[in-house]
């Protein structure tokens, strides 16, 4: 069966959304931990961060509590993802005076709260099942529709905010808009068919590989023209997402030997990697030398 053969698509693609939310929180931590944006960008890596471990050691999970629990902390990254989206979008935009918004994030930070706590319990999650290519998928409860409701309203809304926006920026601003709204585009998307299965429609997430791509674009959006140098975190991103999947791989060699060659291109991409991270920050501390 093609799926079978494809299964751990999904435990690395969870892998890899994780370590590039963690890489990528860590390093704003340490270059912009006071400015107002970073700690937006943070708190969607944390978001991010908790949906995609979660979802990893779900689909190592190989008891049904364990699975339960893990689909439980996947789910409380999903609520978080949702909520710090749309706040990260309102400060972006330049919107969290004004009263209106100032009212709405208090109540979808309520609603928020409200799932989080929902989720621990069988009304969110009522427990797991063999489904399509998975011994343990959840089961939704009662309130799980409701949530998932909410969950794309706060996209949607989102996404209304951006493009409106986009429509009275200009220049450089036009340009972050545009690649924030493809990003959420993107990212509710490849996200949105995690939830087919849940209720019984028979696809499963194969747009998990997008949401790295949806997180990249949010901040990189965010950061290219107001809090760090594009081309240095370009790089550091682009080696650090080689140095993931490299090392995934390693987890999958079936022989002494295949972890060894694997072992070696694993070294060569580090060293390659620290090179081109190196070579970069040299050419941008040459040019504003220049200028």
């Amino acid at each position: 069966m093609i799926g079978e053969s494809f299964k751990f698509y999904f435990p690395l693609s969870a892998l890899i959304n994780a370590v590039t939310s963690s890489v990528v929180g860590i390093y704003i931590v340490s270059v912009g931990k006071t400015a107002k944006q970073a700690r937006d960008i943070f708190r969607f890596c944390i978001a991010i961060g908790l949906w995609s471990y979660g979802y990893f050691f779900w689909q190592l999970a190989d008891t049904p509590d364990s699975a339960l629990f893990w689909s439980r902390v996947l789910m409380a990254g999903a609520i978080l993802t949702a909520l710090f989206y749309i706040h990260l979008v309102i400060n972006f935009l330049g919107l969290s005076s004004q009263s209106f918004y100032k009212i709405t994030l208090r109540i979808l930070y309520v609603f928020s709260f409200f799932w989080l706590l929902v989720d621990m319990t069988p009304y969110f999650v009522a427990g797991v099942e063999p489904r399509l290519l998975f011994d343990f998928w959840p089961v939704p409860g009662p309130f799980y529709l409701p949530f998932l409701i909410g969950f794309g309203f706060e996209f949607m809304y989102a996404t209304f905010l951006l493009i409106r926006g986009y429509h009275h920026a200009q220049g450089n601003r036009r340009r972050q808009l545009m690649l924030l709204a493809a990003g959420g585009f993107i990212g509710f998307i490849g996200g949105s068919t995690n939830y087919l299965l849940w209720f019984n429609v028979p696809v499963a997430p194969w747009g998990n590989g997008l949401v790295v791509v949806y997180f990249m674009l949010t901040v990189y959006a965010i950061l290219k023209y107001k809090l760090l140098n594009v081309q240095v975190i370009t790089a550091e991103l682009f080696a650090a997402l080689f140095f993931i999947i490299l090392l995934a791989d390693t987890f999958l060699s079936s022989s002494v030997l295949e972890l060894i060659y694997r072992l070696v291109a694993l070294g060569i991409m580090i060293v390659f990697g620290v090179m081109l991270v190196r070579s970069v920050r040299e050419e941008v501390t040459r040019r504003k030398e220049v200028t």
